[in-house]
């Protein structure tokens, strides 16, 4: 097992990159490279963000929402799975780069998903 591992202790799990599906289509190619390499030379801060829901409401929300990916295929309407919703690109990196495992936090409430989504968000401004 190859995990990228977060220098912040919030209760994660080093999961694997398989269960994890991104929520994003957004083109983010732009910022792509600086993910990378801020992984490489200095580790990973945060873990992703995790949210647990069913294919049916994940087929929901991306019929409402264009900037919402599909729910992944193979699973029936009422399975469980992980969505991304902090960490998209830092996913990415771990594919690409060859990770069995990442660092999540899973969650089933969307105001903790919210709330630690900003709380990253607003450090991360902070040391750009």
């Amino acid at each position: 097992m190859k995990c990228v591992k977060a220098k912040r202790d919030m209760g994660q799990d080093c999961i694997s990159v398989g269960l994890l599906h991104p929520i994003s289509n957004r083109e983010q190619q732009a910022y792509y490279p600086d993910v990378h390499k801020s992984i490489m030379e200095n580790g990973m801060e945060f873990p992703l963000i995790g949210y647990l829901t069913t294919i049916e409401e994940w087929d929901d929300l991306a019929k409402r929402n264009h900037l919402v990916l599909p729910p992944p295929t193979g699973y029936t309407p009422e399975q469980i799975v992980i969505q991304v919703r902090g960490g998209n690109k830092r996913l990415r990196y771990a594919r690409e780069i060859g990770y069995t495992h990442i660092d999540c936090y899973v969650s089933t409430d969307l105001d903790e998903v919210a709330q630690l989504m900003l709380e990253q968000g607003k450090w991360y401004k902070t040391t750009s």
